[in-house]
């Protein structure tokens, strides 16, 4: 069995990670299926870092910092992924987010004979209710939501088969360092408290900076804190407050035992990983245009260990960091086992031939 995995991303890493989690699963359930990403992401090579080769398209960044016009970037974009898709000849296409690809390059190849699955993460409620966005969906055969049953509520047409999957990460407790062992990777001494500040892969433009920016500040101001800014692979280099040491780790779940805090955004893939590993945090939501971080926040904050702030207010962010700090531990609030249920739909329903949707 051929799968590609159309993995595009927008302001960060949340749709390669989704896949990356999914694929991997698949994997170890199928060993002698074929997996072949295909990807704008300028961090390729975190996808073959977890085994699978990739195609790589320019990303939206490159293509403007070279010039291109829109339209050119959409025609190359379109001809490259119909070559490729035509030449591999999947039984299955996967994609995330983005039901068409962000250059439309998807909607010839939904017309194909080509087994189709969608992960279709919760979005803003107009993005979710657009027509166009409900008609596409049709078009595909399997929904794979990475939410549990009633956490969200989504807008499905009729047509595809829904699979609630839970909540996907790439690396969960089980697959994680030990706290000391995880403190030595990142250089932190064993004793003492540490707090993570990160934006997860995001670059996200200038209100992810100054995110950052106010949440490295709220930080570094707590005494006898031991402070690690887990810098993405798309983030912008700037100054950090002395003290704070800069990383860049991948995958960032592997070393969230060594942390008693944590601030930052509220993307799914770094809140989600919080709350699977039961770290105290202050998430700054950010706007989005289809991510509705936001409401993410708020639920989280559901919890007891989390709460969200305004990314502007350094002093609200500090009470609440020094505040989350002394909860000290907790335990998992997501069982974070999504992407092998994600994965044993996507085999159960190729395995058996679902028939197309209209």
């Amino acid at each position: 069995m051929r799968l590609l995995w159309h993995a595009i991303d927008g302001l960060g890493l949340g749709h390669v990670v989704r896949l990356l989690a999914i694929a991997g699963r698949v994997g170890a359930l199928r060993p002698g299926w074929q997996s072949l990403f295909l990807t704008n992401s300028d961090a390729d090579s975190l996808i073959v870092g977890e085994g699978f080769p990739v195609f790589k398209v320019p990303s939206r960044t490159s293509f403007a910092a070279a010039g291109f016009t829109g339209g050119r970037q959409l025609r190359l974009v379109q001809s490259a992924t119909q070559a490729i898709v035509s030449t591999f000849d999947p039984h299955a296409l996967i994609t995330d987010t983005m039901p068409a690809g962000p250059y439309l390059e998807l909607l010839p190849i939904l017309q194909w004979p080509v087994f189709k699955a969608f992960v279709y993460r919760e979005r803003r409620d107009e993005a979710a209710r657009a027509p166009d966005f409900q008609e596409i969906l049709r078009a595909y055969h399997l929904l794979l939501v990475p939410h549990t049953r009633g956490s969200v509520e989504l807008v499905v047409p009729p047509g595809p088969r829904v699979a609630w999957c839970g909540d996907v990460l790439l690396r969960t407790r089980r697959e994680a360092l030990g706290r000391r062992e995880a403190r030595r990777h990142l250089g932190l001494p064993e004793v003492g408290a540490a707090c993570l500040v990160s934006a997860g892969g995001a670059g996200g433009g200038p209100e992810t900076g100054r995110a950052i920016a106010s949440a490295l500040e709220a930080a570094a101001s707590i005494p006898d804190l031991h402070v690690v800014y887990a810098r993405g692979p798309y983030a912008a280099s700037g100054p950090v407050p002395d003290g704070v040491r800069t990383v860049q780790a991948f995958p960032l779940a592997r070393y969230l035992p060594a942390f008693d805090v944590a601030i930052a955004t509220a993307g799914y893939n770094t809140a989600t990983e919080l709350a699977h590993f039961g770290i105290p945090s202050v998430l700054l939501p950010l706007p989005r245009g289809i991510d509705d971080q936001r409401r993410r926040a708020r639920h989280l904050a559901g919890l007891g260990f989390m709460t969200d702030c305004d990314s502007a207010d350094v002093a609200a962010i500090t009470a609440a960091a020094a505040r989350m700090l002394a909860m000290g531990p907790q335990r998992a609030a997501v069982r974070g086992t999504g992407a092998l249920a994600a994965a044993r739909a996507l085999v159960r329903s190729l395995e058996t031939a679902v028939a197309p949707g209209p």
